[in-house]
Order: C-alpha cells, then structure tokens, then sequence
C-alpha cells in the first residue's frame, strides 16, 4: 500500500513540477542597435529586376536568416538587429534561383558590403545582376 501512495505522489508531485515549468513567459530581446542592408537587383540588359527576393547571410554563414524583396525599381532595403556596438559583419547578398514568366534567374555573383556595417548606418549598395533567364516550360 506504502508503495502505491508513494507512487501517486510522486506522480502528483511529477506533474505539478512539470506543469509549472511551461508557464515561463517568453523571452523577448530588445535590440539597441541595428544597421540597414540596401541594394538592386537588375537584368543583365541593365533593366531593374522588381519582385525578386533577395538572402542576406551575415559573417559567411550558409544560412540566410533574412530576406527582402526587390521594389519596382529593382532595389531593396532591410533593417538588422545588431547584438552590440559592432554592428554587422561579413554581410553578403545573392538572389536565389527565381523563377518568372516561364524563366529560371540567378545572380551571376553574390555581393558583399565588403566590411562591416556600423550601427545607423547602411551598407553600400549591394548590385546583383541575373543571369539570362533559361526557360523552364
């Protein structure tokens, strides 16, 4: 019997724990800092490529945690949190293989801002250029 009610204590016990440790709120990060990435995107005939987004990857990792879609006049802008004074760095962009109108883009190179980005301040125009379109149909 001793070991049935300890059991079920320990049970109770289990749970209460349990159920107390989902109700931390959230934590929220307050960036003080942030800095803006800006450039265009055109078609290699030198016409501005609107609708496309575009990755911005930081410091050389493969993964691109932002992203920004191109304006009607091909150019794009996209505000970053930055975790201190630093600002950002290693800030690259590239367009991702676009498909529009039946055609396949894609950058010929990637840009780099070529140094670090300071808080409030924006990076130099990062220019992409898109390969010809090959068809896709």
């Amino acid at each position: 019997m001793k070991k049935i009610v300890l059991f079920a204590v320990a049970a109770l016990l289990g749970v209460f724990l349990l159920d107390g440790c989902t109700k931390v709120a959230p934590t929220t990060v307050n960036y003080k800092y942030s800095a803006a990435v800006r450039g265009s995107v055109e078609y290699n005939n030198g016409n501005p490529a609107a609708g496309f987004e575009v990755a911005i990857s930081l410091g050389g990792a493969p993964q691109s945690k932002y992203h920004a879609v191109t304006d009607s006049d091909g150019k794009f802008s996209i505000t970053i949190p930055c975790l201190g004074k630093a600002g950002l760095s290693g800030v690259t962009a590239n367009v991702t293989n676009f498909v529009y109108k039946g055609k396949k883009y894609s950058a010929t190179k990637a840009a780099s801002a070529g140094g670090d980005v300071k808080p409030g301040e924006s990076s130099p125009n990062l220019a992409l250029t898109l390969n010809e379109g090959v068809s896709v149909e």
